[in-house]
């Protein structure tokens, strides 16, 4: 075949493939732009361990290694694009956006698969893409997006297998690819894959339960070897993980919606929006439930559908801790998945997905949504960096002074730490200094502290008052004040303002080197 020949088929392959996919293609575009213009719209990142992912780049670019272990593909990825950008955190906020936008395609995918109409597909991107809890993602656990991306992309073969009946290599090989990027991600969405992998299992081995015992004692030892050998891809599975998990159990039931909604005080919108969501998921079971007693004939989509509702069970368990931002919280915000197939498959019940009037309107409302979704979370995880940048260069100006700075172990709040040791190669974490830091000049930067407190309970050790309320003593005379403080006064300095805890055994394995080094 001549050369011309070639590129006249190229040609006819891709304006067929436009064709049939220029409103997932526009869509992505359109995402990536508008969420990397938002990120943009400030010189600093965003939320509490945006200088995290910054902190860690910036050590694998200039020293080879990130200074907290890791495996995850979204560093590596950030990593690579600070060499495109100068910026690393700019560089950062395109990984972000193009994390973010990555999501449209599955999103489409699954909703099309669903529905069986094009535009069921469209409008699964609006519910998929661009719910709250999704833009909370973008904001302040950018692993975790990453990770959801990677399990976006791991249903679609889950679909294919228990819906469509496709049961090929090539649909397995999309599994495992889609299982192991979820994986390495992030764990919490490994888990939630695995879950998932061990149904898709179980279903396919259902009326051979003998050969069932040979897949699941490969995913043992596979467990078991990733577990033991976790030095060969660091943070990806140890067997310390497991006790994360030590309190994370409660014996008193409680509504996740609700717990949610008292922790983090968001606007009444998102709070419905959780309802609709938590509601769907429950009706669709409904819906299937009688259906299935009336003996009359299920969608093809059911299984799937049954699957997402289990998984609701999951994300919304009701004996879980909801006292803070951990399991619980990460778990919930999870909740869009199986509320948004669900939705989806009953306005195809409801023949609504066919309608090209209630779709473009939906799209038209649920974009004015998006966009306000977008900005409100985004306002409310604008931290004080500029602050935090005054501070670091007094602070750095002293200790460069004391001739200290190369050795100095600053102890500072979350979010604070990793900007520090970003920007100026500060030594900082939000932990009490262990043992081996004992021969090192370490200081404190404490948060609210009241001048007569100090003068009161120090016995006139030295502190330095900063702006924003910030000031710097000495981790010992610290300690000293702590102990001298009467115990109804100390609780207001016991807050994630003032690090008080120990690093958790799970991360003492991963034993941070400064970013300095």
């Amino acid at each position: 075949m001549s050369i011309p020949a070639i590129n006249h088929n190229i040609r006819i392959f891709f304006a067929s493939f436009l064709r049939g996919h220029w409103p997932v293609i526009a869509l992505t575009g359109i995402f990536f732009v508008f969420r990397l213009l938002y990120l943009a719209s400030q010189p600093y990142a965003f939320g509490i361990d945006g200088y995290y992912y910054a902190a860690q780049a910036h050590s694998f670019r200039f020293h080879g290694r990130f200074f907290s272990p890791e495996s995850s593909p979204v560093l590596y990825l950030m990593v690579a694009a600070s060499y495109v950008f100068r910026d690393i955190v700019f560089a950062n906020k395109v990984i972000i956006a193009l994390l973010g936008a990555l999501t449209v395609p599955a999103s489409f995918a699954l909703g099309r698969r669903i529905s069986g109409t094009r535009a069921g597909g469209i409008l699964s991107v609006f519910v998929l893409s661009c719910n709250s809890q999704v833009m909370i993602l973008h904001f302040e656990f950018v692993k975790n997006l990453g990770g959801l991306c990677a399990l976006l992309y791991f249903l679609i073969p889950v679909y294919d297998i228990l819906c469509s009946y496709r049961r090929d290599a090539r649909v397995f090989v999309y599994l495992l690819i889609g299982l192991a990027f979820a994986f390495s991600c992030h764990k919490l969405t490994g888990a939630v894959a695995l879950i998932i992998f061990a149904g898709i299992v179980i279903f396919l081995f259902r009326r051979r339960m003998v050969f069932l015992f040979v897949p699941l004692i490969l995913l043992s030892l596979v467990a078991v070897v990733i577990t033991w050998t976790s030095s060969l891809l660091p943070n990806l599975l140890h067997r310390t993980d497991f006790s994360r998990f030590n309190d994370s159990f409660t014996a008193t039931p409680q509504w996740a919606v609700y717990s949610h909604q008292i922790l983090t005080q968001q606007p009444m919108v998102f709070f419905i929006e959780s309802i609709v969501m938590t509601a769907a998921a429950l009706a669709a079971g409904l819906w299937i439930f009688r259906r299935k007693l009336q003996s009359g004939a299920l969608p093809q989509s059911a299984p799937f559908v049954v699957l997402s509702i289990l998984l609701l069970a999951v994300f919304q368990f009701p004996f879980l801790n909801f006292s803070d931002y951990d399991l619980a919280y990460r778990l919930f915000l999870l909740t869009f998945l199986p509320g948004g197939i669900s939705l989806i498959f009953l306005l195809d019940r409801a023949r609504l997905c066919s309608g090209y009037l209630f779709i473009y309107l939906t799209i038209f409302a649920l974009t004015i949504y998006q966009t306000y979704a977008f900005y409100r979370i985004g306002a409310e995880r604008r931290i004080d960096y500029a602050l935090y940048s005054r501070l670091e260069n007094r602070l750095d100006d002293r200790f460069h002074r004391a001739g200290i700075a190369d050795t100095v172990l600053l102890i500072a709040h979350q979010g604070m730490d990793y900007f520090f040791c970003y920007s100026s190669g500060l030594d900082a974490f939000h932990f009490l200094a262990e043992d081996q830091h004992r021969s090192r000049p370490v200081y404190r930067l404490v948060f609210g502290m009241a001048p007569e407190d100090w003068a009161l309970y120090a016995s006139r050790r030295k502190i330095e008052y900063l702006e924003g309320s910030y000031s710097l003593v000495k981790e010992a005379d610290w300690q000293t004040f702590m102990k001298n403080i009467p115990t109804a006064r100390r609780q207001i300095y016991l807050n994630w303002h003032n690090p008080f805890e120990h690093r958790p055994d799970f991360m003492l394995r991963n034993y941070r080197k400064s970013a300095a080094e």
